[in-house]
């Protein structure tokens, strides 16, 4: 719910076919491991790592954005500093759009 997370980092691992909305702002937000995923993520003070996802869409605004060995994944971003994208392939931008 709003207002649970309080700013406090916030971790989702080994979620397949899921739609997942993290409607509170974070400190950090970690996203492991998971398959054919919606995340809709609050806005995040630091860093969205990404890593070992495969054909997920990703709404978010954070600070900084990485991503790795991911693949297939659709990100729509806004972002204070550039992404760090390491060993990922056939990966999409887009603007940040959440209404």
């Amino acid at each position: 719910m709003p207002g649970q997370l309080s700013g406090r980092q916030f971790h989702i691992q080994d979620c397949r076919q899921c739609e997942i909305f993290v409607l509170d702002n974070t400190s950090s937000l970690t996203i492991h491991g998971c398959t054919d995923c919606t995340l809709v993520l609050g806005p995040c003070g630091g860093s969205v790592f990404v890593k070992q996802c495969g054909g997920c869409t990703v709404v978010v605004a954070c600070q900084q954005f990485r991503a790795r060995d991911c693949r297939k994944c659709t990100v729509y971003l806004h972002c204070k500093s550039q992404p760090v994208i390491e060993s990922s392939h056939r990966l999409r931008f887009s603007c940040f759009q959440a209404y």
